[in-house]
């Protein structure tokens, strides 16, 4: 009876593996192509319902909120036109809360150093995104992205 229990949560334990390394997967490829700038390939990670909050916060003014609508978002994609230049998540960094069998949130966070007004700060950005199943695929359904400065 031991060995079929041990069996069994290995098992288990190695499906839960599998299926958190997928999704962690599937928030890569969407941030490859939130990061890309390719309106066209973007747009098709979207759910109707895609939502973008973006937030800088910025030390001795305090947090920057804007809300940016999917048209808007796809809109400026359109003009850049262009990769992004801020630095990729890296898929062992990344980590998965599943909400239900058909709804997740993949987070990361990345460091780069940058200069504002002559001075040096590192900038940290944590991202979010909540996908939520639509048929065979995870469509992106709610993104966070916040940016922090600290005076180096």
């Amino acid at each position: 009876m031991k060995i079929i229990l041990i069996t069994l949560l290995t098992v288990l334990s190695s499906y839960s593996i599998a299926a958190n390394d997928e999704l962690k997967q599937i928030y890569i490829e969407f941030e490859s192509a939130y990061m890309s700038n390719n309106a066209k390939n973007f747009a098709k990670w979207l759910d109707e319902d895609y939502e973008i909050k973006q937030t800088l916060h910025i030390p001795g003014v305090g947090p920057d909120y804007r809300p940016v609508t999917k048209e808007q978002l796809i809109a400026s994609m359109q003009k850049i036109n262009r990769p992004s230049s801020f630095p990729r998540s890296e898929i062992s960094k990344v980590t998965i809360k599943e909400k239900s069998e058909n709804l997740f949130c993949g987070s990361s966070s990345t460091e780069s150093q940058t200069k504002v007004r002559g001075k040096d700060y590192k900038e940290t950005e944590e991202r979010k995104v909540c996908f939520r199943k639509n048929g065979n695929k995870y469509l992106a359904l709610e993104h966070t992205i916040d940016v922090y400065f600290v005076e180096m």
